[in-house]
């Protein structure tokens, strides 16, 4: 073995003899992801007028390949593909067929080790090579994907997250809310109006009621509500508006016919009278029904003068659904140091997955039967605190790749309610909660009427077939081996999150010069985290 090893040294030593020898090379600060994974090489990587040059033998043995040298012949080959670099000629033929692209006459010797142009390695093997500044660290991304990426804007979302308690499970949805500060918008003016709209990123309320109607509210199916098919999966949005008329029953509308009409035609909405009497139990089944009977008992008085509801409820199959039997019991690590039994699902997703692993996070995502629909989940190393922020899921979510992946996750059911009210105020929306705000875009006399409480119940099931969920919102009125697959073990806390593309024109893409201008954000529709097993 000794000497095997002796002899091939000196081969690959001969041939890089006839390399240049590399004198104005600087090693790179720079992180190589191969498919959404860090690479973690052992050799560094060198940078020389802009170039970067990597190890040949670490990254090809790194995904699969072989290496071998003759004096003027470096072959890397696993099988079905094979790359022969003409070291003599400069010419790298890929399976006979010369790529007359490649210029390898600037491949080095560096500390006896054959190092290659990036390009020259990568480009054979059908990858792109994406640079970019993350967090002031240069990225090198080799890809397969040559489609743009479309930051999208997490903070939101993030923020109504933190209303969930550090030691719960728990879950809310940020488009259900989004729709509800619509609404909400719809019949407001002024200062009110504008706080709302700056928190949902409009300028206008036009632009907001556009996004709503054409974006939003088309993804609703509702003759689908209910089913849950291998090829049909469904969201459903509804929306309604109640005035509460106290102990006497009356015909006497107090709001504007406008504002009626604007929920009719943006939101699909309805709006009804109830009494004292009539209050909890009319709005408690409208919300059932629009939710297929995931969420029960919504409201629980008729304390209130208006109510304002939307309801957003979500079911779908999995693209490619976890085994059954594959199913069994493990032990949860929960956030208090304890550990609990549950049911792990399992399974190898073969491309049928996204990954993508950076700054102390794996990410993994689950798509659904209906593609537009992602679920993510984030995984923190051990040890590391359940804390994540919008850079770090845009930088996850860019550096996704559809790989293998090795897949434990448990199943779960969580139920939570959260009162938003103090969440939104810290976020800018202020004038909607004092006796200054203007609702008379809504009311006929809009004047000492405001929001009291804001109020949302979420409920999502996880399970090896897919995932059902249903969310309602309440705004209340008074007045490294690259061959085997990445492992992604869940058995520690976790967040998630269930995301719809949407298909924006924007300059905001990133390296618009790989693609078009028209691409896709995601957007919120559930975020969540699961900390616990205990039942």
């Amino acid at each position: 073995m000794k000497k095997k090893f002796f002899v091939s040294m000196l081969l690959c030593l001969g041939i890089l003899g006839n390399y240049h020898a590399a004198f104005a090379m600087e090693k790179a600060d720079v992180e190589l992801y191969y498919l959404g994974r860090n690479t973690m090489l052992d050799n560094p990587i060198y940078v020389e007028n802009g170039n970067y040059f990597v190890p040949l033998r670490e990254c090809a043995e790194q995904i699969g390949y072989e290496v071998s040298y003759t004096p003027s012949l470096i072959t890397v080959s696993n099988g079905y593909r094979k790359i022969e670099y003409h070291v003599d000629s400069n010419t790298v033929i890929l399976n006979d067929i010369a790529l007359k692209e490649c210029d390898i006459s600037d491949m080095k010797n560096i500390n006896g080790a054959c190092y290659i142009n990036i390009n020259n390695f990568y480009y054979p093997l059908g990858h792109y090579i994406i640079t970019m500044n993350e967090n002031g660290k240069e990225v090198l991304q080799i890809t397969d994907n040559k489609k743009p990426y479309l930051k999208s804007d997490f903070q939101n979302s993030l923020s109504l997250f933190h209303v969930i308690e550090k030691n719960k499970n728990g879950a809310v949805s940020p488009i259900s809310m989004k729709l509800s500060l619509a609404m909400v918008a719809n019949g407001t003016t002024g200062q009110t109006q504008k706080e709302i709209l700056n928190v949902l990123g409009y300028d206008t309320i036009e632009q907001c009621n556009d996004f709503v109607s054409n974006e939003i509210l088309k993804w609703s199916v509702e003759e689908k509500r209910g089913e849950n098919t291998a090829n049909d999966g469904s969201i459903y949005f509804a929306n309604g508006l109640w005035y509460n008329s106290g102990n006497e029953k009356t015909e006497k509308n107090i709001f504007n016919e406008s504002f009626i009409n604007r929920m009719q035609s943006v939101f699909k909405g309805v709006a009804n009278i109830v009494t004292n009497d009539t209050a909890v139990q009319t709005i408690n089944q409208w919300v059932e029904e629009q939710t297929n009977g995931m969420l029960k008992n919504m409201i629980p008085d008729a304390d209130f003068q208006t109510a304002l509801i939307n309801t957003t409820y979500f079911k779908c199959c999995w693209a490619d659904e976890f085994q059954n039997d594959k199913t069994e019991k493990g032990i949860f690590y929960n956030i208090d140091n304890t550990q609990s039994e549950t049911d792990f699902m399992h399974d190898v997703k073969k491309y049928t997955a996204y990954y993508c692993e950076s700054d102390g996070w794996q990410m993994l995502g689950l798509p659904y039967s209906d593609k537009k629909y992602t679920m993510y989940v984030f995984l923190p190393e051990k040890g590391k605190e359940l804390k994540i922020d919008d850079n770090t899921i845009n930088m996850l979510l860019r550096f996704k790749e559809n790989t293998p992946v090795e897949v434990t996750m448990p199943k779960f059911n969580i139920e939570s309610g959260y009162d938003f009210t103090n969440i939104l105020k810290a976020m800018g929306i202020k004038g909607m909660f004092s006796n200054a705000s203007d609702f008379s875009d809504m009311y006929i006399d809009g004047s000492q009427k405001y929001i009291t409480d804001v109020l949302q119940k979420t409920k999502i099931i996880v399970n090896e077939q897919g995932t059902e969920a249903a969310s309602g919102t309440m705004f209340f009125g008074m007045g490294m081996d690259m061959t085997k697959p990445a492992v992604f073990q869940a058995d520690r806390p976790f967040i998630y999150m269930i995301t719809a593309s949407v298909e924006e024109k924007s300059d905001k893409i990133l390296f618009p010069a790989l693609g078009e201008e028209n691409d896709k954000k995601e957007e919120v529709l559930f975020i969540g985290q699961y900390v616990t097993a205990k039942q």
